[in-house]
């Protein structure tokens, strides 16, 4: 079993997550369902989750992983879009983003200076080519977090998918999630712009091939979507360290990298988006 230990007051919201892996579990997506019995409560206002335990190992950047894992993106994708909350979810989406926004507009004007660099920051607030909203695009529900930690690999070599807590306000273009799966797995991992591009059209053509829909390449630039997606991250921060949750500069200084690669490797991006 594994075993998670969750504050009251973050109970609930595991719990939801947990229901939403149970019903895609159900239908055929590659996650981890609750337990049965479980949640159950602990002295100190504590619960405690459990599941099954998985042997798994880190996906890695080669092809038949990538492949495997934009499969399995293409049925989450459709299954999350049966999901009977998407209503609800839609509506929490549009709250989030409307503050992210307001965030990034105060950055933009010079309102806040946090973090270790907030000129730099300040910069890409300003950039108008960085959207992390896009309602241009056609917009679906997502996972809304797989990095790394949260994207493991099976004995049978499937992808294993974890951890949606962020789903309830992830309804958003589908190149959000390819482009950071991209990065965490491909780009993070591959030195070769060559090697990188040739792995980004192994991963959108499966998903395609799956059923995924992808707008057309004309109108998608991953770079960009990547670097949209790093300011966004930068908002979120912003808002906990507003909220008085104090955020390791490390974790800044992250998302500032996770830019500069995005645009020192964007012909990486270019090949991988034909």
């Amino acid at each position: 079993m594994f075993l998670k230990l969750v504050g009251e007051g973050s109970a609930d919201r595991q719990r939801e997550a947990d229901e939403i892996s149970a019903w895609l579990a159900t239908r055929g997506v590659s996650c981890v369902a609750p337990a049965a019995g479980f949640p159950r409560p602990l002295e100190g206002d504590t619960w405690l989750f459990a599941y099954p335990y998985y042997d798994c190992e880190p996906l890695t950047p080669d092809a038949a992983d990538v492949a495997r894992l934009g499969e399995e993106l293409a049925e989450l994708h459709g299954a999350l879009a049966r999901h009977p909350a998407r209503a609800v979810w839609e509506t929490a989406t549009r709250v989030r983003l409307a503050h992210l926004e307001e965030i990034r507009r105060g950055w933009a004007s010079g309102t806040y200076r946090l973090g270790p660099r907030p000129d730099d920051l300040a910069a890409l607030a300003r950039d108008l080519t960085l959207d992390f909203v896009r309602c241009d695009l056609p917009a679906t529900t997502l996972h809304g977090d797989l990095n790394a930690g949260n994207l493991r690999k099976l004995p049978d070599g499937r992808p294993l998918l974890l951890d949606f807590e962020d789903a309830f306000h992830s309804v958003l273009p589908c190149p959000f999630e390819l482009g950071l799966v991209f990065e965490r797995i491909v780009l993070v991992a591959v030195d070769d712009d060559l090697e990188a591009a040739r792995l980004g059209s192994v991963l959108v053509e499966a998903y395609r091939r799956s059923g995924g829909v992808l707008p057309a390449a004309s109108v998608v630039d991953w770079a960009r979507i990547v670097r949209s997606l790093a300011l966004r991250s930068l908002c979120v921060i912003t808002s906990c360290e507003l909220a008085g949750v104090p955020i390791d500069a490390g974790e800044w200084l992250k998302f500032f990298r996770l830019v500069e690669a995005a645009t020192a490797r964007s012909a990486a991006f270019a090949w991988a988006a034909q």
